[in-house]
Protein backbone atom coordinates (compact mmCIF):
# COMPACT_ATOMS: atom_id res chain seq x y z
CA UNK A 1 0.00 0.00 0.00
CA UNK A 2 2.54 2.34 1.07
CA UNK A 3 4.28 1.55 -2.54
CA UNK A 4 1.10 2.40 -4.40
CA UNK A 5 0.35 5.61 -2.89
CA UNK A 6 4.46 6.81 -3.23
CA UNK A 7 3.96 6.20 -7.17
CA UNK A 8 0.24 7.54 -6.58
CA UNK A 9 1.74 10.40 -5.33
CA UNK A 10 4.56 10.71 -8.29
CA UNK A 11 2.05 10.82 -10.57
CA UNK A 12 0.64 13.72 -9.21
CA UNK A 13 -3.13 11.65 -8.16
CA UNK A 14 -4.74 13.74 -5.61
CA UNK A 15 -4.41 13.00 -2.13
CA UNK A 16 -7.48 13.10 -1.28
CA UNK A 17 -8.21 10.16 -3.89
CA UNK A 18 -5.71 8.45 -2.59
CA UNK A 19 -7.12 8.83 0.66
CA UNK A 20 -10.57 7.73 -0.16
CA UNK A 21 -9.51 4.70 -1.98
CA UNK A 22 -7.05 2.65 0.59
CA UNK A 23 -8.90 2.01 3.28
CA UNK A 24 -11.30 -0.27 0.53
CA UNK A 25 -8.08 -2.13 -0.33
CA UNK A 26 -8.37 -5.52 1.24
CA UNK A 27 -5.39 -7.82 2.47
CA UNK A 28 -5.08 -10.92 0.97
CA UNK A 29 -7.20 -14.08 1.82
CA UNK A 30 -5.81 -16.22 4.73
CA UNK A 31 -2.83 -13.79 4.63
CA UNK A 32 -3.02 -12.44 8.35
CA UNK A 33 -6.49 -12.19 7.87
CA UNK A 34 -8.83 -11.05 10.42
CA UNK A 35 -11.24 -13.56 11.27
CA UNK A 36 -13.14 -11.99 14.32
CA UNK A 37 -12.68 -10.77 18.29
CA UNK A 38 -14.03 -12.90 20.58
CA UNK A 39 -14.57 -11.84 24.35
CA UNK A 40 -11.53 -9.90 23.52
CA UNK A 41 -9.83 -11.98 22.43
CA UNK A 42 -8.68 -11.45 18.29
CA UNK A 43 -8.88 -14.31 15.84
CA UNK A 44 -6.53 -14.14 13.03
CA UNK A 45 -6.13 -16.51 9.63
CA UNK A 46 -2.79 -17.55 8.32
CA UNK A 47 -3.50 -20.59 7.01
CA UNK A 48 -1.09 -20.16 3.78
CA UNK A 49 1.63 -19.85 6.02
CA UNK A 50 3.59 -23.11 4.88
CA UNK A 51 6.79 -22.12 6.02
CA UNK A 52 9.12 -20.90 8.50
CA UNK A 53 10.16 -17.65 6.93
CA UNK A 54 5.91 -16.85 6.60
CA UNK A 55 5.82 -18.16 10.08
CA UNK A 56 8.12 -15.80 11.17
CA UNK A 57 6.90 -12.71 9.31
CA UNK A 58 3.47 -13.21 10.76
CA UNK A 59 4.85 -13.73 14.37
CA UNK A 60 6.94 -10.29 13.67
CA UNK A 61 3.65 -8.51 12.52
CA UNK A 62 2.75 -8.97 16.34
CA UNK A 63 5.40 -7.56 18.48
CA UNK A 64 4.63 -5.78 21.38
CA UNK A 65 1.17 -8.18 21.53
CA UNK A 66 0.73 -11.65 23.21
CA UNK A 67 -0.29 -14.74 20.74
CA UNK A 68 -1.29 -17.76 21.32
CA UNK A 69 -0.09 -19.36 18.26
CA UNK A 70 -1.52 -22.62 16.21
CA UNK A 71 0.99 -24.50 14.54
CA UNK A 72 2.20 -27.14 12.64
CA UNK A 73 1.54 -29.55 9.85
CA UNK A 74 2.89 -32.02 7.56
CA UNK A 75 6.64 -31.45 7.63
CA UNK A 76 8.66 -30.02 4.51
CA UNK A 77 11.84 -30.29 6.45
CA UNK A 78 12.06 -27.04 7.34
CA UNK A 79 13.87 -25.80 10.30
CA UNK A 80 11.99 -23.53 12.78
CA UNK A 81 15.26 -23.12 15.79
CA UNK A 82 15.86 -19.97 14.69
CA UNK A 83 12.12 -18.79 16.09
CA UNK A 84 12.66 -19.59 19.65
CA UNK A 85 14.02 -15.83 20.05
CA UNK A 86 10.22 -14.90 18.60
CA UNK A 87 8.46 -17.78 20.65
CA UNK A 88 10.00 -16.37 23.68
CA UNK A 89 9.32 -12.60 23.22
CA UNK A 90 5.46 -12.72 21.08
CA UNK A 91 4.16 -16.26 22.27
CA UNK A 92 2.55 -17.16 24.98
CA UNK A 93 1.34 -20.70 24.12
CA UNK A 94 1.67 -23.10 21.19
CA UNK A 95 -1.04 -25.40 20.10
CA UNK A 96 0.90 -28.08 18.26
CA UNK A 97 -0.73 -30.13 15.07
CA UNK A 98 0.23 -32.36 12.71
CA UNK A 99 3.19 -34.55 12.29
CA UNK A 100 5.46 -31.16 13.05
CA UNK A 101 4.14 -31.03 16.17
CA UNK A 102 7.16 -32.50 18.15
CA UNK A 103 9.46 -29.75 16.07
CA UNK A 104 7.06 -26.96 17.68
CA UNK A 105 7.36 -28.38 20.83
CA UNK A 106 11.25 -28.54 20.86
CA UNK A 107 11.28 -24.58 19.92
CA UNK A 108 8.51 -23.94 22.56
CA UNK A 109 10.83 -25.25 25.19
CA UNK A 110 13.48 -23.83 24.06
CA UNK A 111 11.69 -20.56 24.37
CA UNK A 112 11.01 -21.34 28.04
CA UNK A 113 7.14 -20.70 26.56
CA UNK A 114 4.06 -23.53 27.47
CA UNK A 115 2.47 -25.91 24.50
CA UNK A 116 -0.27 -28.15 24.18
CA UNK A 117 -1.29 -30.74 21.54
CA UNK A 118 -4.39 -30.86 19.47
CA UNK A 119 -5.74 -33.27 17.42
CA UNK A 120 -8.19 -31.43 14.92
CA UNK A 121 -8.58 -27.61 14.48
CA UNK A 122 -11.62 -27.83 16.39
CA UNK A 123 -9.56 -28.62 19.33
CA UNK A 124 -6.76 -26.28 18.94
CA UNK A 125 -9.52 -23.56 18.90
CA UNK A 126 -10.81 -24.75 21.94
CA UNK A 127 -7.86 -24.92 23.68
CA UNK A 128 -6.64 -21.46 22.53
CA UNK A 129 -10.03 -19.67 23.56
CA UNK A 130 -9.21 -20.97 27.12
CA UNK A 131 -5.58 -19.94 27.13
CA UNK A 132 -6.27 -16.27 25.69
CA UNK A 133 -6.86 -13.25 27.77
CA UNK A 134 -8.27 -10.06 26.72
CA UNK A 135 -6.48 -8.05 24.32
CA UNK A 136 -4.47 -11.06 23.17
CA UNK A 137 -4.14 -13.06 19.16
CA UNK A 138 -4.87 -16.08 18.46
CA UNK A 139 -3.04 -16.64 15.67
CA UNK A 140 -3.31 -20.16 13.06
CA UNK A 141 -0.27 -19.56 11.27
CA UNK A 142 0.71 -23.47 10.76
CA UNK A 143 4.47 -22.94 9.09
CA UNK A 144 3.64 -25.66 7.56
CA UNK A 145 1.62 -27.37 4.84
CA UNK A 146 -1.65 -28.94 5.32
CA UNK A 147 -1.32 -32.19 4.10
CA UNK A 148 -2.61 -35.62 5.86
CA UNK A 149 -4.75 -33.45 8.28
CA UNK A 150 -6.86 -31.07 6.03
CA UNK A 151 -7.72 -31.44 2.22
CA UNK A 152 -5.26 -27.96 1.87
CA UNK A 153 -4.51 -24.61 3.17
CA UNK A 154 -8.55 -23.44 2.57
CA UNK A 155 -9.81 -26.56 4.37
CA UNK A 156 -7.53 -25.81 7.43
CA UNK A 157 -8.72 -21.87 7.47
CA UNK A 158 -12.72 -22.96 6.29
CA UNK A 159 -12.56 -25.14 9.67
CA UNK A 160 -10.62 -22.47 12.28
CA UNK A 161 -13.18 -19.69 10.74
CA UNK A 162 -15.77 -22.40 11.53
CA UNK A 163 -14.70 -23.24 14.97
CA UNK A 164 -13.74 -19.03 15.85
CA UNK A 165 -17.51 -18.63 14.97
CA UNK A 166 -18.99 -21.35 16.93
CA UNK A 167 -17.12 -20.16 19.83
CA UNK A 168 -20.01 -18.38 22.42
CA UNK A 169 -19.98 -14.55 23.67
CA UNK A 170 -19.84 -14.48 27.50
CA UNK A 171 -18.85 -11.96 29.56
CA UNK A 172 -17.05 -13.79 31.65
CA UNK A 173 -13.39 -12.27 30.12
CA UNK A 174 -14.64 -8.95 29.01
Amino acid sequence: LLAATCVANELKICSKRTTTYLPTIAGLPHRLEFVATKNGVTYVDDSKSTSAQSLKVALQSYVGKKVVLIAGGSDKWDSFDHLAPLFETIVKHVICLGATRELFVEVAKNAGISYSYADSMKDAVAKACQIATLEEVVLLSPGCASFWMFQNYLDRAHQFIAAVQSIPESHDKI
